[in-house]
């Protein structure tokens, strides 16, 4: 006769994980208070974050020790799926060839460094992104959308020996996926025989920009260019990542009032970054 009952193993493993987000919480509350406050985010938006990141480590194999903690801090600072974004393809370079299981310390400290990198060009950013927000849809026909990838991938300091292409792909099949659209533009390109192949360090081939654009509406251009920028802003992922939760809210108010809700919602953000930058974790 069992005088103890049935251990419940599944309660027990829930109890562990609960432990686990509330330690995790505390953590990130004391050594990273600032970067909360500049997100903006709460204590039960993070908690949710904390939940979903989780699972996502022990989905992706980080289910142990510091690699566990690695991937939770990391995806904090970068946001949620930062290694599946080529916007950081430098940092997982450097860290693979440095050996992505070694000091977590440093590790981290390069985290946190790209950390304060996005912050400061966010203030720009925004008001680039505003300016798009503020601006008619018919003004960004096809040939245009290279010229906007370079000034954007600039202001959020994309290193100008980066793959810009690559990137631009990246995020636009997102934006395609996002917005139901055909995964490739099936039109016929035909470039004029004076137009450049290359715009000046702009990394970004006319004709492709084309290839990728020329089956769009102003209004569909004009939405992936959002989509472009709030994805260097915000990660590649930061439709999904919890942390974002007004940024969510904004994005899901009524069409006739979500360009000046996102407008305040930015202008917001831009006040917080701005607010004891002197700071640094």
């Amino acid at each position: 006769m069992n005088l103890f009952g049935t251990v419940d193993l599944t309660a027990v493993a829930r109890a562990q994980q609960k432990e686990a987000v509330r330690q995790l919480v505390y953590y990130l509350q004391r050594h990273y208070g600032t970067t909360l406050h500049r997100l903006p985010t709460d204590v039960d938006t993070l908690k949710d974050f904390i939940t979903q990141t989780q699972h996502q480590a022990n989905q992706q194999g980080y289910g142990s020790d510091e690699l566990f903690t690695f991937f939770i801090i990391s995806s904090f600072l970068l946001g949620s799926g930062w290694l599946q974004d080529p916007v950081f393809t430098p940092l997982i370079t450097w860290l693979t060839d440095n050996g992505i299981d070694s000091d977590l310390t440093s590790r981290l400290h390069h985290c946190q460094h790209q950390r304060q990198r996005l912050e400061a060009a966010l203030p720009a950013l925004h008001d680039s992104t505003i300016t798009l927000l503020e601006s008619p849809m018919d003004r960004l026909p096809p040939e245009t959308l290279s010229k906007h990838w370079q000034v954007t991938a600039q202001l959020r300091g994309v290193p100008a020996d980066q793959s810009l292409p690559e990137l631009y792909r990246c995020y636009e099949t997102d934006f395609r996926q996002l917005a139901g659209l055909p995964a490739k533009n099936t039109g016929i390109k035909n470039p004029t025989p004076d137009t450049p192949k290359r715009l000046p360090h702009s990394g970004m081939p006319q004709e492709e920009s084309h290839d990728f654009s020329n089956d769009l509406t102003h209004e569909q251009r004009h939405q992936l260019l959002l989509h472009l920028h709030l994805a260097l802003g915000f990660g590649r992922y930061y439709r999904t990542n919890r942390l974002h939760k007004a940024l969510h809210q904004t994005l899901n108010t009524p069409v006739s009032e979500r360009s000046m809700a996102l407008i305040q919602f930015l202008r917001t953000h831009q006040q917080r970054l701005k607010e004891n930058t002197e700071e640094r974790e």
